[in-house]
């Protein structure tokens, strides 16, 4: 989980957020009740009528806008009016996200320079996780590119952009080599790489926080980009904003380093670093970057609250809200009588009150919102939706209905005394003097989950006609089955892999001749070819492969070029081999939990597929982002957490495609960390292929595709065509350090009643398929196989997750275009039994196993 999550739960409003749910009817007692001087009722538009704000805010040269969650549809869209009215109408000219800075200064730099807007906003907005993704947000992008004055800043300490992720360093690099009294090599930066890489990935810094010589080269490669700094600003006058912009990011960004160190290594976080460094960095934006601008702050209510001190910890009302909503929760969740206010509350100084604390009395107005009724969340996911809980007689909200209000302000400035319930916190009702934490709150009747930007509904599902031809692979030497055989109708792109039993069961649509011709290929086996004319319906299919030598003596003559060359040829030639322009597929994927003999989730889905631009490498976020898919069909069995969700994490084959992500062995960064060995050739589909091993010395967050906790090792084998150099089939495997586990909440879930020893493994395969003279991702497997032992007992359990994907069509020339993320895929679809007979899915394995092919790794080699 990213390190924002995990803080967030630090920060306690996460628990507000989950916990939320319809309560029942408050028994009546008296209560505190709000000034009703200080309300006043708004005309809702559009545009909505913000005189009142205006007055409000006077001269106030900072504007806080917040928000009670990231998915409150009513709130973004009066943010979006505010930020109009404010630029419009009061002159404004700086909208500064809790997002990271240098994405947004470049973000920023992209509009100016006449780039589209929404993109440029989504690259740093968390990828269209929050806000940039939603219908609510999205006027906001033609807005700002109409109104060049109003320019783009953040000032969150956490990275997460992938322009950050791109350009950060290599921006830094050009201006440190301005200065020209210290000289620097290039090695010198790989280790800043490195680490920006586990910052932005979730990644443990295990390295960083075990190894001195790593701590020692870190701190000196920032004493030194400073003093660097520091010359430039002093030589080159052009370069002393930027100068000192870097200066401040890299302050930040190594306080951020520090606190994730601090975390991994005592288990938990600072709950008041993160918002200490965002009103660092926002104080930098005040004092030094717009000096003399007025600048509008757009973050979440929690953190541009003054101060949580005056809020009541002992409250019966807020408490019974708190213990109610929390029933309401599964049972693996801490029990409702063990959750405090103060627990809530406690340890935590929110960045509004260190702003303040850092300008002048008056220069700061913060304005948060609040809702009567109506539910939150995403309209694609309506399990997940959480209704806003009814408002208790006395409250704020409930003073706004009773005047009849849809949309209202209140100026809490004029009753700076008055204690009163209200819920702009996560939508927890609170008693608090709430002129001590906010100036302004907005009121809005009803709340709205957010729309996704381009969701859609699902059509009618067609049913193909044809026949299924189903069959064996077999190794023609010893009889063994042969895994991951392809077995498809030669010169389409219509076929299916065997599994790992060596069966598989082939459709073959109606509307292709007797004299098409099946074959089956296999990396290391000669391939086979059968006529469909000889294949009676029904007939079970067994086929013999016959296994090719390795050539490695023929390797020396015809390519004497070590791994390492080869594998540095396959990453030149990633553009070339690779689809770089829009396609569609058809793909079935399959996902399997299964702890013990018990199975506690299996889906089965056939599904549409639509990559906007290409198969370019670049983080697995962003492929969500230009990647898009629909759900045409799905059968599925759940249980526990599952019946929660709609379909599990289909975009995890993404996450991990040795193409499209740079994290692994194929990027130039990571793959210095790698040491390469030459294995020999072998043939697959009559070309050959060279076998090369890989085993990781550094295996973290940059250098591989998992993030915390680091595993202990990462090897595994690049099949490369010898000819063209494409990656034709990659496999991985990743073993980490043996754990205990204490966590009852995680017990829970497990079904154990005492802490378990956990054993974890990871195998990934990835096989790409040639046509038109580009290669694409015909099938992926990730097998997650964990040992538990019990330590009280010494019981033995077994779980497994299984993922499978399997490529059915592909269209290069038309694609079908469609809207919805890759991330936000929903299976609500109506079910057809007689859909499955007509598409094309792998055969399950009785057992689930692991891929074969793999070894597990020896011991990691030391780095060097």
């Amino acid at each position: 989980m990213r390190y924002y999550l995990r803080q967030s739960v630090v920060y306690g409003w996460a628990f507000m957020i989950l916990w939320l749910g319809l309560l029942p009817a408050q028994a009546q007692v008296p209560l505190p009740a709000p000034p009703t001087a200080a309300l006043t009722c708004l005309s809702p538009g559009p545009p909505p009528s913000f005189a009142a704000i205006g007055r409000a805010i006077g001269g106030a040269r900072v504007v806080m806008l917040g928000e009670q969650t990231h998915q409150d549809a009513a709130t973004l869209e009066a943010k979006v009016a505010l930020v109009r009215y404010l630029h419009d109408s009061l002159g404004f000219t700086v909208l500064a996200f809790e997002a990271d800075m240098y994405g947004a200064d470049r973000a920023d730099r992209a509009i100016h320079a006449g780039q589209p807007a929404l993109p440029a906003l989504q690259a740093f907005l968390y990828n269209k996780r929050i806000w940039s993704g939603t219908a609510e947000f999205e006027p906001l992008a033609p807005y700002l590119a109409a109104h060049p004055a109003l320019r783009v800043a953040g000032f969150d300490s956490q990275l997460q952009s992938e322009y950050t992720e791109d350009e950060a360093l290599p921006e830094l690099r050009r201006l440190l080599a301005l200065d020209c009294r210290t000289k620097w090599r290039p090695e010198e930066h790989f280790l800043a790489d490195e680490i920006l890489g586990q910052s932005i990935n979730g990644g443990d810094f295990r390295q960083l926080r075990q190894g001195p010589t790593d701590s020692v080269r870190w701190r000196q490669w920032r004493q030194k980009a400073s003093r660097s700094l520091a010359n430039v600003a002093a030589r080159v006058p052009a370069e002393v904003g930027r100068a000192a912009f870097w200066r401040q990011w890299l302050r930040s960004w190594a306080a951020e380093v520090e606190d994730q160190c601090a975390y991994f290594t005592r288990g938990r976080a600072n709950p008041l670093r993160r918002d200490q460094l965002m009103a660092d960095n926002l104080l930098y934006l005040i004092r030094q970057q717009y000096p003399r601008e007025k600048i509008i702050v757009w973050a979440a209510s929690s953190h541009i609250a003054a101060s949580y001190a005056p809020i009541s910890r002992t409250d019966t009302v807020a408490m019974r809200y708190l213990r109610r909503l929390r029933q309401l929760e599964p049972a693996d969740e801490p029990a409702a009588d063990t959750v405090t206010l103060r627990g809530v509350l406690s340890g935590f100084v929110p960045m509004g009150k260190y702003v303040r604390a850092g300008l002048a009395p008056g220069q700061v107005y913060s304005i948060a919102f609040t809702a009567y009724e109506g539910s939150y969340g995403a309209t694609i996911r309506p399990q997940e939706q959480k209704p806003v809980p009814r408002p208790p007689a006395g409250s704020l909200e409930r003073a706004f209905v009773a005047r009849g209000c849809t949309l209202g302000f209140a100026d809490l400035r004029r009753t700076p005394e008055a204690r009163y319930y209200a819920a702009p916190l996560g939508y927890l009702p609170l008693l608090a003097p709430w002129a001590q934490l906010f100036d302004g709150i907005i009121f809005t009747r009803t709340m709205r989950p957010v729309t996704p930007i381009g969701a859609e509904a699902v059509g009618p599902v067609a049913v193909a006609p044809g026949r299924r031809l189903p069959g064996r692979v077999l190794d023609a030497k010893t009889g063994a089955p042969v895994s991951f055989a392809s077995v498809g109708l030669r010169g389409t792109t219509l076929g299916t892999i065997s599994n790992t039993e060596g069966k598989f069961l082939l459709f073959i649509p109606a509307e292709y001749a007797a004299r098409d011709t099946v074959q089956v290929s296999c990396l290391g086996y000669g391939s086979v070819r059968l006529p469909l004319a000889r294949l009676a319906a029904g007939q079970e299919l067994a086929v013999k492969l016959t296994p090719q030598d390795h050539l490695l003596g023929e390797v020396l003559v015809k390519a004497p070029l070590s791994a390492a060359a080869i594998v540095a040829r396959a990453r030149e030639k990633l553009s070339v081999n690779y689809p770089q322009a829009a396609h569609s597929m058809q793909f079935f994927y399959r996902f399997k939990d299964q702890l013990g003999d018990s199975v506690r989730c299996r889906e089965e889905a056939a599904v549409d597929f639509y990559d906007a631009t290409g198969y370019r490498r670049g983080s697995w976020e962003r492929g969500a982002d230009t990647r898009f898919t629909q759900v045409r069909q799905l059968r599925r069995h759940a249980t526990g957490i599952y019946r929660q969700q709609d379909m599990s994490g289909m975009w995890l084959i993404w996450e991990r495609d040795p193409i499209l992500t740079t994290r692994n062995p194929l990027s130039e960064g990571p793959g210095s960390h790698f040491t390469f060995t030459r294995e020999g050739e072998t043939e697959y589909n009559g070309r050959t292929i060279h076998q090369i091993r890989f085993v990781c010395r550094k295996p973290n967050a940059f250098t591989t595709p998992y993030a915390y906790p680091s595993p202990a090792a990462f090897e595994g084998r690049l099949f490369i065509d010898a000819d063209n150099y494409a990656v034709v089939k990659y496999e991985a495997f990743t073993t980490w350090d043996t754990t205990t586990m204490r966590n009852k909440k995680v017990l829970r879930r497990f079904g154990f009643d005492g802490p378990v020893r956990e054993s974890r493994r990871a195998y990934d395969v990835y096989q790409y398929e040639q046509t038109g003279g580009l290669y694409y991702l015909k099938y992926s497997r990730h097998y997650y196989p964990s040992d538990f032992v019990s330590l009280a007992t010494g019981h033995k359990t077994r779980h497994v997750e299984a993922y499978d994907l399997l490529t059915t069509s592909l269209e290069l020339q038309q694609p079908v275009v469609l809207q919805q993320s890759m991330t936000n895929v929903v299976g609500k679809v109506p079910y057809r039994e007689e859909f499955w007979n007509s598409y094309q899915t792998l055969l399950p394995e009785e057992t689930l196993t692991a891929p074969t092919g793999l070894t597990a790794p020896g011991p990691a080699a030391p780095p060097k």
